[in-house]
């Protein structure tokens, strides 16, 4: 999937992926994943798709919703954050001297 935003083509299949979590299988209407990706020039983004009960959601009408999917970019600092969180072995490895020990 290709975006642009800002100016900039943000490109799943040119970027690397760094991380993803996510609920469930595409299967399922709560479905949901997002992947941190990063781009050849050091850009951050996230690609996120659901189903048509996740908060990837959209309306089409006559009461109907369906899933969707999207890309937005976000800061190395929001990219920093989010990787601790669902991955902190890999914020340790793309981010070593970032963290402090306690």
């Amino acid at each position: 999937m290709k975006k642009i935003i800002n100016g900039k083509i943000y490109d799943t299949t040119t970027a690397q992926e760094i991380a993803s979590d996510g609920f469930s299988s595409p299967g399922d209407f709560h479905y949901w994943e997002e992947i941190l990706y990063r781009t050849p020039k050091g850009n951050y983004f996230f690609y996120g798709e659901g189903g048509p009960m996740s908060h990837y959601a959209k309306n089409v009408g006559n009461n109907t919703t369906s899933g969707s999917s999207t890309i937005w970019a976000v800061s190395e600092e929001e990219a920093q954050k989010w990787l601790a969180k669902v991955s902190p072995n890999k914020a340790l490895e793309l981010f070593p001297g970032l963290f402090e020990e306690a």
